[in-house]
């Protein structure tokens, strides 16, 4: 018998192999490698590739919201197969930064029949490790200019909490280490922080500030903080002599100056003492931080000048000037100019028709005139405007006008100094040349060296007044200020289209309305004028008169479409809160709005879009949307917007920042609330840690800061007490440093100064601060009273803050002590001072002439006051026009008050001239009822001929008046149509003729004048509970 025992084994064997290799077949799908790999970007998508195909055809492409990968920290995102054997992860959220990462791949991920996951299915990744990048610092001078402020600003590579940052950062002086107090500037989270010190004063030897971050500490978000300690080192430095580094004498356009540049800041009042210039020359210092400016109108160019610098000259925050400085300097000569030397545009045809031109260094000049047609007027002006100049080239010109004259001057004056020459142009033209011309000067030789201005020869002066599609133009001659009746005036848009035409009447008025058609784009460019042969224009933008010294201040009111209200029920929220925004919607004249849909948009700090909410006006005109505001949400400022279609009709911003409460609870306790002069001030500072105990040995400073208060007495609300005119700068005393000791406690005292004269009493903060263990102050305040005179004078007027001249003027004064008790005063003395201006017209040290104007106050009164009760009358009669002040004084005490009037009406009387173009205007009150009349009080830099309206989107009245001086009363009825407000804007103008170089033909002024509309309001009783307690329904 055979033996077949081999041969079974032998088929065993093979079963065995073949079990094995299918088993091995379906389960040799391999991990092979994720990418990228290692560290990653925050913004990355990551792929997986695998050894073998791991789906089928169809599934590639798919997008995957199955879990296939579990992240460790979780990761959210969707899944894609790219190919049969790669799959993406595709995150909808940045990665955490400076952490490390898991991720496991799923054991059941294969769907191919007969496959399987085998060998390693765990990937680990990280992002870039949290870290300092680099820190840049400066120090900044100190207001009082004793010391240095550190301004660290820290840039990291992940955004980083300004809370945890101030937790964190510790600043140390000095090489005893002691805790520097600071600040950081920025409320958000931000990848660049700002470090601001307290006060650092310099001594004599450097001082090193040390900054120190810990091991660990971490960004927003991240889970692995800084590898080691950071730590950075700086110096301030030590108080150094004052140096200077160089001189030099510069000159420009005719001007001339010394730079001279020091080592550090000094005081421009301080060095003008200290500098001697030979020879001598008038001159001003000025100075910008380390630069000092020598001016001088004497300096000539070609002249040598010997500069001294005497020893002694203080810096700022320094030793002095340890020796003399000299310097001889030398100006080259100018560079040569040509230039007109007058902005102004019009030139009246029935003057001397001059132009003024400037030259340095030219001895030949070419004159060029040219003419530009009254049709080719809009093409002229859009080239202009299209090329950012006063001229239009010579390839333009005829086609615009004609060439009037061409000739060349000789130019006759002293090497290095500005020649004046006048150009009359009225030798040129005959009488009918009238219109706009454009005047061009060329250096004969280079013309590329030239200058060039349109005029305007006419005897039409045009004021518009353009509101909401109403448009009101007044036309008078220059020369003598006539009204030019019959003169036709059109407007004119910026394609040459006459947009509108009216004729003036007998006062020179011509109104507009409607001039502006539904849907027509067209915008108005000027306002021509036509009178004859003559014509005169004005260029609507570059015409407008600046009303930034005027209150204009407020919003236009809604013409068309909607406006909302929007408001939120707090302005600041912590991530994670919930909020409501109310959005009250309406048309014009507060009418209510259909309903339709409303669109609130809100952008987060970063600009992008934070929330879109959709709403409805409903029949209420308003919507309220619900705000979530999660626990992620960006730190600093949001803007909600609300919009109608694409058209924004209401806005509003709120904050969302972290709070970290303080770990320190600081109280400060004076001795008592109020004190004398002369008199000690104690103050206890104490500090517990918040659910702990007494903060002992935690460092503590006091400071002290006084400054002027109002006396008002609650008793007697209507009287003023105190002299406005009498100035006390706010000053602050630092009353040391110390250590709280083991009851948290710690004692400072001060003694309050004699002898100071404040317009009234004064308060003085007190500030407790206890630095906490890495640097954070934590600060409190107390307020306590000064009462630096024995009794306060309190007036007020009876008469109102006007009064007719020749009749009396009437107030009532009352005396009381520091507790507001009526106490006689015995004996007063009253003084009445007249109040003028002086005005002087003179040429500066940068060669511009200006007013220069300084108050003069003539006492022109005295009377001694016994008033038998605390309260008592006085009275004064002016005799002239003009503003005055009336001054009641406690000679004992020292205490006074004050109170000016007006005594108006119509007269000269000298106003301020440093703003020779601007009119001073004033109301008797400050709210009139509707019937009522306003009195309108003008105060002039002139004479002249005044357009007086009553103005808000159109004008509804207007006066002409002839202001013989410079002062006059306007009666001004109040209408309903002026609720809730109105401007009133006065436009005076004198004749050009004889007026002198640079001075002013017109003037402006505007005021609101506010129309009680209490009846309109509605009112609003609230009652809440004496006590609310949390958790309870109110």
């Amino acid at each position: 018998m055979e033996n077949k025992k081999p041969i079974v084994y032998g088929i065993l064997f093979m079963v065995v192999c073949c079990s094995f290799w299918i088993i091995n077949a379906g389960g040799n799908v391999r991990l092979l490698e994720m990418e990228p790999s290692g560290e990653v970007n925050l913004h990355t998508n990551l792929t997986f590739t695998f050894s073998e195909d791991m789906v089928k055809q169809e599934e590639v492409g798919a997008t995957l919201s199955t879990e296939l990968i579990k992240f460790t920290p979780a990761i959210a995102g969707k899944y894609r197969w790219v190919t049969k054997r790669e799959l993406r992860f595709l995150p909808e959220v940045p990665l955490l930064p400076s952490t490390t990462y898991q991720a496991e791949v799923d054991s059941g991920l294969v769907s191919v029949q007969g496959k399987s996951l085998s060998g390693k299915r765990t990937v680990e990744f990280s992002t870039a490790r949290f870290r300092v990048e680099n820190i840049m610092t400066n120090f900044i001078t100190t207001e009082d200019r004793v010391g240095s402020v550190l301004e660290a600003r820290i840039r990291f590579n992940y955004p980083v909490s300004p809370i945890e940052l101030e937790k964190a950062l510790q600043l140390q002086l000095g090489k005893a280490g002691n805790e520097l107090a600071y600040t950081v500037k920025e409320t958000g989270s931000s990848r660049e922080l700002t470090v601001v010190s307290a006060a650092v004063r310099l001594s004599e030897q450097e001082q090193k500030i040390t900054l120190t971050l810990p091991q660990g500490f971490l960004c927003v978000g991240g889970q692995k903080g800084l590898a080691a300690a950071y730590r950075y080192e700086t110096t301030v430095g030590a108080k150094k002599p004052l140096k200077i580094m160089n001189a030099a004498l510069q000159g420009a356009g005719g001007k001339f100056w010394i730079t001279v540049q020091c080592s550090q800041p000094v005081d421009a009042e301080t060095v003008a003492g200290f500098v001697e210039i030979k020879p001598r020359v008038n001159f001003t210092v000025e100075t910008e931080k380390d630069l000092v400016l020598i001016k001088s109108d004497q300096f000539k160019g070609g002249e040598n000048y010997h500069l001294r610098l005497n020893a002694g000259l203080p810096a700022v925050n320094g030793l002095p000037l340890a020796k003399d400085f000299a310097a001889m300097m030398t100006l080259g000569d100018l560079d040569p100019g040509v230039n007109f030397n007058s902005r102004g545009r019009y030139l009246n045809s029935q003057g001397a028709l001059n132009l003024g031109l400037e030259t340095v260094n030219v001895d030949r000049v070419q004159l060029e005139i040219n003419q530009i047609y009254a049709n080719n007027l809009i093409p002229f002006l859009n080239f202009l405007d299209y090329s950012q100049s006063d001229y239009c080239y010579d390839r333009q010109l005829p086609y615009l006008g004609k060439l009037v004259k061409e000739e060349e001057l000789e130019i006759a004056g002293a090497k290095n100094e500005v020649v004046t020459t006048a150009i009359n142009l009225g030798q040129y033209m005959d009488a009918e040349f009238k219109g706009i011309f454009q005047v061009a000067a060329y250096d004969y030789e280079r013309r590329w060296r030239n200058d060039y201005k349109y005029v305007i020869i006419t005897d039409l002066g045009i004021v518009g007044k353009m509101g909401k599609n109403d448009l009101l133009v007044w036309v008078n001659s220059l020369e003598t200020l006539a009204p030019k009746a019959k003169a036709k005036v059109s407007l004119i848009s910026e394609n040459n289209q006459i947009m509108a035409t009216a004729e003036t009447d007998a006062e020179g008025i011509a109104r507009f309305s409607d001039y502006q058609k539904p849907g027509d784009p067209t915008a108005p460019l000027i306002i021509m004028a036509e009178a004859g042969h003559d014509f005169s224009f004005i260029q609507l933008k570059s015409s407008q008169i600046a009303t930034t010294d005027f209150d204009v201040r407020g919003r236009d009111y809604l013409q068309e479409g909607y406006e909302a209200f929007t408001y939120l029920d707090r302005e600041i929220f912590r991530p994670g809160d919930k909020g409501n925004l109310v959005a009250v919607i309406r048309g014009p004249g507060a009418v209510l709005p259909p309903e339709f849909p409303v669109k609130l948009e809100i952008r987060q700090p970063d600009g992008q879009i934070f929330r879109e909410l959709v709403g409805s006006t409903a029949d209420r005109g308003a919507c309220e949307f619900k705000l979530e505001i999660p626990d992620y949400a960006q730190t600093g400022g949001y803007r909600a917007r609300i919009f109608v279609g694409e058209t924004v009709i209401g806005s509003t911003s709120f904050q969302v920042e972290e709070f970290m409460p303080d770990r320190i609870k600081v109280t400060v306790t004076p001795d008592r609330d109020t004190y004398q002069p002369g008199e000690e001030c104690r103050i206890k500072v104490e500090g517990v840690n918040l659910f702990g105990p007494p903060a002992a040995g935690r460092r503590t400073e006091v400071k002290l800061r006084l400054e002027a208060a109002e006396f008002t007495p609650a008793s007697y609300a209507s009287y003023r007490f105190g002299d406005p005119d009498r100035s006390f700068m706010a000053k602050t005393e630092e009353l040391g440093e110390g250590k709280l000791d083991a009851a948290g406690q710690a004692t400072f005292t001060y003694r309050f100064p004699q002898g100071l004269t404040p317009p009234a009493k004064l308060n003085a903060i007190i500030q407790g601060t206890v630095i906490e263990d890495g640097g954070r102050a934590v600060s409190n305040y107390q307020g306590v009273t000064l009462h630096p005179y024995a009794n306060y004078i309190g007036v007020k007027a009876l008469t109102g803050e006007y009064c007719e001249m020749g009749k009396p003027f009437a107030l009532k004064y009352i005396v009381l002590d520091p507790q507001g008790n009526p106490s006689p005063a015995g004996q007063l003395t009253a003084e009445v001072y007249h109040l003028t201006w002086n005005s002087i017209y003179r040429k500066d040290t940068d060669g511009r002439y200006r007013y220069v104007s300084e108050q003069e106050r003539r006492k022109v009164y005295t009377e001694e006051l016994t008033p038998q009760q605390a309260e008592a009358e006085f009275t004064y009669t002016p005799q002239d026009y003009g503003r005055y002040q009336i001054v009641l004084r406690d000679p004992k005490t020292g205490a006074q008050a004050s109170l000016s009037f007006y005594a108006s009406g119509w007269g000269y009387s000298p106003w301020a001239m440093e703003d020779p173009d601007k009119i001073e205007l004033d109301l008797e009150q400050d709210r009139y009822q509707v019937g009522g009349e306003a009195q309108l009080q003008i105060k002039a830099p002139f004479a002249g001929k005044a357009l007086v309206t009553v103005e808000r989107e159109r004008v509804y009245d207007y006066w002409i008046v002839d202001l013989e001086a410079n002062t006059g009363v306007i009666s001004i009825p109040v209408k309903d149509e002026y609720k809730p407000n109105v401007y009133v804007a006065v436009h005076l103008l004198r004749s050009v003729n004889g007026l002198e170089d640079q001075a002013p033909a017109r003037a402006f002024g505007t005021l609101p004048l506010m129309v009680d509309s209490n009846k309109a309001r509605l009112g609003i009783d609230l009652t809440v509970p004496a006590e609310l307690r949390p958790n309870r329904e109110v």
